[in-house]
């Protein structure tokens, strides 16, 4: 199972750009960047984490690269956004406003 479990939490409170904790917070959002690990994934997770931190909204951003992930969220090209279970974005890096839109939301 191809899954990064660093689980970061993205906050701009302690001055660090990833911090890391335990627990989930009752309003966070759980998003994946589902898709290869390819420099666009890459892009997308890097992109989502630092809106975030600029925001100061707390997420816990995961990075899924099994295939099982695409088979079960039915996505057909990557890099895809899920938040909260639903599939949001797919197929290429979200523009800065879709991110925002999904962060506030």
């Amino acid at each position: 199972m191809a899954v990064d479990h660093a689980m970061a939490r993205f906050f701009t409170g302690a001055g660090d750009r990833y911090g890391l904790c335990g627990h989930k917070g009752l309003d966070m959002k759980v998003i994946e960047v589902l898709g290869s690990g390819c420099s666009k994934c890459q892009k997308t997770a890097d992109s989502i984490g630092a809106i975030a931190s600029e925001l100061n909204v707390e997420v816990d951003l995961r990075k899924e690269t099994s295939p099982q992930a695409l088979l079960t969220y039915g996505v057909m090209s990557t890099p895809a956004v899920v938040i909260d279970g639903v599939v949001v974005h797919s197929g290429s890096i979200p523009h800065r406003v879709d991110i925002e839109q999904w962060l506030r939301g």
